[in-house]
C-alpha cells in the first residue's frame, strides 16, 4: 500500500488517479474531514482572547495535582506572556483551540471503541502545532486526560511526531490525508464550479462513501453568549427523492441532510 500513496501534493497533481480513490474508498483509512467556517469567531476581540488565558490558568492552579502539573500550567503562563503583543492573531488562537479539541476527541474515541494504548499525531509542519513555543502539544494531551477521565476509559500514551526537511518520513501518510481535507476545504456545494480534480475526488472519494465524513463547523454569537454548530453534510452522486429510498437503504447509508446540533 506504500507504493501506491501519492508523492505529490495536492496542488501539485492535474488528476486524480484512480489508484488513490480506490484507497481512500477502500476503509483501511478511516477519516474525519473537519471544514470551519471562513468567518469563525472565538474571541470577540485580543482582550476576550487573554481573558480565556487568564482563565484557563485560575482553573488549572485549583486542580487537585496542580503542583504535579507544573510543567503544564509554565507552559500556558509562557503562552500568556506571548499574548500581550499588540499583534496578537486571535484567528491563530481559535485555530490551536479548535484543532488541538478536535483531535482530543477523536483520540477519546478511539480509546474508548477500540481499547488504543498508544497514539501518535503527525500534524502537517504549520503555525497550529508551532507556535507559542508548541502549546498545542500541551493542550492536546490535557485534553485528551480530561475526555478520558470523564469517559471513565484509560488513557493512551500520546506522542506528536517531528519531521525534518532531511527525513520526511511520514509526509505520504500526510499527503494522503491532505487529499480528502483539501479537497473538502476547496469545495463549496453552493457552487456550480469547482476544479476539475476537486471535482472528481468529490464524486469518486467523497459521495456514497460510507467510511468518509465531512462536517461543517461555524462559530457565532447571539446575545453575547458563544455558539457553535455542527453540521453533517450527506454527499451522494445520486439523486435523493422517494424513488431512492429503497436503494440507500440496501446501501446502508443514512444521510443527514439539515440535521444540526447547536453547544452554548
Amino acid at each position: 500500500m506504500l507504493a501506491r500513496l501519492p508523492a505529490r501534493d495536492l496542488k501539485d497533481v492535474k488528476r486524480i488517479s484512480s489508484s488513490l480513490q480506490r484507497i481512500l474508498r477502500k476503509g483501511r483509512v478511516f477519516t474525519f474531514s473537519f471544514v470551519a467556517d471562513r468567518f469563525r469567531r472565538l474571541f470577540l476581540s485580543p482582550d476576550v482572547a487573554r481573558r480565556s488565558i487568564n482563565d484557563t490558568i485560575a482553573m488549572m492552579e485549583k486542580w487537585e495535582n496542580a503542583a504535579a502539573c507544573e510543567n503544564i500550567i509554565a507552559n500556558v503562563r509562557a503562552m500568556r506572556n506571548e499574548a500581550n503583543k499588540v499583534s496578537l492573531s486571535t484567528r491563530l488562537l481559535e485555530d490551536i483551540i479548535v484543532t488541538t479539541a478536535i483531535a482530543s476527541y477523536i483520540v477519546m474515541l478511539l480509546c474508548k471503541y477500540s481499547s488504543a494504548e498508544l497514539i501518535g499525531w503527525a500534524p502537517d509542519g504549520d503555525k497550529i502545532t508551532e507556535s507559542y513555543r508548541g502549546i498545542a502539544g500541551t493542550m492536546f494531551a490535557v485534553n485528551v486526560s480530561v475526555l478520558c477521565q470523564r469517559e471513565k476509559i484509560p488513557e493512551p500514551k500520546l506522542h506528536i511526531f517531528v519531521q525534518k526537511n532531511d527525513d520526511l518520513w511520514c509526509d505520504r501518510y500526510i499527503r494522503l490525508a491532505d487529499f480528502v481535507a483539501g479537497a473538502a476545504s476547496a469545495w463549496d456545494p453552493t457552487c456550480q464550479y469547482v476544479p476539475g480534480k476537486i471535482a472528481s475526488l468529490i464524486k469518486g472519494v467523497f459521495a456514497d462513501n460510507q467510511y468518509l465524513f465531512v462536517f461543517r463547523i461555524a462559530f457565532y454569537t447571539v446575545d453575547n453568549q458563544w455558539r457553535c454548530e455542527i453540521c453533517r453534510m450527506a454527499i451522494s452522486s445520486r439523486p435523493v427523492g422517494p424513488h431512492q429510498q429503497g436503494r440507500r437503504n440496501r446501501l446502508g447509508l443514512s444521510p443527514l441532510q439539515k440535521r444540526s446540533r447547536q453547544l452554548t
